[in-house]
């Protein structure tokens, strides 16, 4: 199967009197999201898988290394701490000045650059975590570019490859495989870089309820199904939605009550000591009404 819109179309005509059995596939607005959505359903029902071998999405466990091992290493912290809180882009990232950040509102606000045009503004609380980080910056300094030196070699096109450099030496060095090796091309094609972030930072918001359509406005995606393609499953969120389908014949409360739990507990695996601390300060509070 072969493209056959536009330029492709006699392509494809070339290619069809030699092969006979290729196909070829219009691409429309319908038929790229008929695209879209058969994808999400695949990878849904795993039939189709990332390959063996290859990272796929960032996991959790991978995310806390990368952050541990960034503690105190200045600029880079920062930027890989706006790359997942933010779930904003490389560039928006490196480029983002104190004049966008209210740290007394403790907000963002900030235009991304590849949908400039529209002039649409996405406003974003800051996350605990950043605003720790952004908030060690002594107030006399916050002018300018909140990355200086990572901004500055960004806006310079020799330099912009350095940058992506320096971030995939990050990934590399947290023992993550980033290159994918594809048969027939001698480098590997690159599966993990500064835009996985973005990708954590919209699974991770969708995964604990947050609507979907918040998610969409907060990412500046023009529709919910750019959103969508950006959300990876994780098995353990699989696992918490069979358990959470309440029983309709054949089971007993108890059964039913065991099920939910079964949900409940699944949700909280892979939770760090603080966290699952903070879930059972939360369940000794409801005990208590």
């Amino acid at each position: 199967m072969m493209d056959a819109t536009g330029v492709g179309d006699p392509v494809f005509d070339d290619l069809r009197r030699m092969l006979p059995h290729v196909e070829g596939f219009k691409i429309t607005a319908q038929t790229k999201r008929e695209l879209v959505q058969g994808l999400m359903v695949a990878v849904e029902q795993r039939r189709v898988k990332w390959p063996a071998g290859s990272g796929g999405p960032l996991t959790g466990e991978e995310l806390q290394t990368v952050s541990k091992m960034l503690e105190g290493k200045g600029e880079m912290e920062i930027l890989f701490s706006l790359g997942y809180y933010t779930g904003a882009r490389l560039g928006d990232c490196v480029l983002m000045r104190w004049d966008m950040i209210d740290m007394g509102a403790r907000k963002i606000r900030y235009t991304p650059h590849k949908t400039r045009k529209s002039n649409e503004v996405i406003t974003l609380t800051i996350h605990p975590t950043l605003f720790d980080l952004l908030d060690r910056t002594p107030k006399a300094d916050r002018r300018g570019l909140v990355l200086p030196d990572l901004g500055k070699l960004y806006m310079t096109r020799t330099d912009v490859a350095a940058v992506s450099k320096r971030i995939q030496r990050v990934f590399e060095d947290a023992g993550i495989d980033t290159g994918l090796k594809v048969e027939g091309y001698s480098r590997a094609v690159a599966q993990v870089g500064f835009h996985s972030l973005r990708h954590a930072h919209i699974t991770a918001l969708l995964e604990n309820g947050i609507p979907m359509d918040a998610v969409r406005q907060q990412a500046g995606h023009a529709s919910l199904e750019m959103t969508a393609r950006y959300y990876h499953a994780s098995e353990k969120t699989l696992q918490a939605t069979a358990h959470a389908l309440p029983p309709i014949s054949g089971t007993s409360g108890a059964d039913a009550a065991g099920a939910k739990l079964e949900a409940v507990l699944t949700g909280l695996e892979g939770l760090g000591k603080e966290d699952l601390a903070k879930v059972g300060e939360r369940v000794k509070e409801m005990m208590a009404k």
